[in-house]
């Protein structure tokens, strides 16, 4: 997801006056949501949103704590990407929401 983000950051410098938007291809697949010292890493939430907003997908949130979950929702969210907490159980990951369930 962040190649793709990447590419559409590079040729909006290269073309300031033009409009470059991108949209990945539709499988693919959610970043990693990397925890580091207890702290949620960035980037992958800005790249989730970034895909999210897209795509026109929502994101659920599976796996890690309560609070784990609602924090990335969130973070997706105020990004604007759409997002929702989903369940419980293994690492904190990412997977889309099947087509026409957006939240």
């Amino acid at each position: 997801m962040e190649g793709y983000r990447a590419l559409e950051t590079r040729a909006r410098q290269a073309l300031p006056a033009w409009t470059a938007t991108l949209s990945p291809p539709a499988a693919t697949a959610p970043p990693a949501v990397p925890i580091d010292a207890g702290v949620i890493g960035s980037a992958a939430l800005d790249a989730a949103a970034w895909g999210s907003a897209r795509l026109g997908r929502a994101l659920r949130i599976e796996g890690g704590s309560t609070a784990q979950r609602r924090a990335v929702s969130a973070g997706i969210t105020e990004r604007g990407g759409s997002a929702e907490a989903g369940r419980p159980g293994g690492a904190l990951r990412l997977t889309w929401t099947p087509q026409g369930d957006d939240a």
